[in-house]
């Protein structure tokens, strides 16, 4: 697994035009989100357009992990970038659980976006929270209780069906797992998976879970 090269891509924020008024929606009713944040109405993704789709980058061959942050115009670079993603074994995304810009699409758009596309969620990470009004101090306006605003949700290939995933890919999202998220338990999910087919050392569970064992536990 660890001769892998895997093809991280980085998706510049000039593949999508920016959005006319971009800002927070001013009636959001929730805390840290005044007239500095937009205007009530302000544009989202549905006025933005897409440059080009990742589908038609001759120079990107193939992608094994998309991590974007696009102010919601998500689902719009999914769906131009379904050829590509057909293969991916994971993705990094931020969703929106209420609306900040007009007619975004929110959490369950995407969801059901990357769940067609064979993903998964398999980590929620770094969930703003925001302090509902009234309930609101001007002293600390970014105060947060538990209404989630935004988040990061990685979603990965969906290994309970592993029998779809070819061995280059199980070795990629084996690598993804460990190196990017640590998660060590769907990288031994992968070796073993692969070990079974033999597309691996018989013993290489064993030898993944020593050397996290050795990195954790200093030696003597």
């Amino acid at each position: 697994v660890s001769t892998v090269v895997t093809h991280l891509v980085h998706l510049p924020p000039s593949l999508v035009t920016e959005p006319a008024g971009v800002g927070i929606l001013a009636d959001l009713r929730i805390g840290g989100t005044g007239d500095d944040a937009g205007s009530p109405g302000a544009s989202g993704p549905a006025e933005a357009e897409l440059r080009r789709r990742l589908d038609d980058l001759a120079e990107i061959p193939a992608i094994d992990m998309l991590k974007i942050d696009v102010q919601g115009a998500e689902v719009m670079v999914f769906r131009g970038a379904r050829e590509k993603l057909k293969r991916a074994v994971a993705v990094h995304a931020e969703v929106c659980f209420v609306h900040l810009y007009k007619d975004q699409p929110l959490f369950g758009e995407v969801d059901l976006e990357l769940r067609s596309l064979g993903l998964i969620p398999h980590h929620l990470h770094h969930i703003n929270r925001r302090t509902i009004l009234p309930a609101f101090s001007a002293e600390n306006p970014n105060s947060a209780m538990n209404q989630m605003l935004f988040a990061d949700v990685i979603y990965v290939r969906d290994f309970t069906k592993a029998n779809l995933m070819d061995d280059e890919q199980l070795k990629h999202l084996a690598l993804v797992a460990h190196h990017c998220y640590c998660s060590h338990d769907l990288a031994i999910h992968c070796l073993y998976r692969l070990a079974a087919r033999n597309a691996i050392a018989p013993n290489a569970v064993d030898l993944f879970a020593a050397s996290l064992k050795a990195a954790v536990i200093p030696a003597n």
